[in-house]
C-alpha cells in the first residue's frame, strides 16, 4: 500500500507470491497496475537484469575493460603475496 510509480517488489523467491491470498493477490495486482509496480526476484535473474537502462544484447566496453584490470591486479596481488586469488578477493570482501 504504501508503493508509488516505479517501484520495484523485490522477493527472496518468485514462488513468495503464490502463497498470497486470493485477496491480498487482487490487491496486489491492483498496485501493480496503478503505480507501474516491477517485480525483482533473486531466483529470476531476467527480472533484474530487465532492470538495466541498456538492452541485454548491448556491452558495457568500459565496464567490461574495468573488470579485466581488477581481475589482472588481484591475480597480480596474489602472485606478490603468496595467496590464491580465492583468499585476495575474500580479503578484498
Amino acid at each position: 500500500m504504501d508503493s508509488t510509480r516505479n517501484d520495484i517488489l523485490l522477493v527472496e523467491q518468485i514462488d513468495r507470491l503464490t502463497r498470497l491470498s486470493n485477496t491480498d493477490w487482487m490487491t496486489l495486482k491492483t498496485q501493480f497496475e496503478q503505480h507501474e509496480l516491477r517485480i525483482v526476484s533473486f531466483d529470476v535473474p531476467t527480472s533484474w537484469q530487465a532492470l538495466s537502462d541498456k538492452a541485454p544484447s548491448q556491452a558495457d566496453h568500459d565496464r567490461h575493460q574495468k573488470i579485466l584490470y581488477y581481475r589482472q591486479v588481484k591475480s597480480e596481488t596474489a602472485e606478490a603475496t603468496g595467496y590464491r586469488l580465492s583468499q585476495v578477493c575474500c580479503i578484498q570482501a
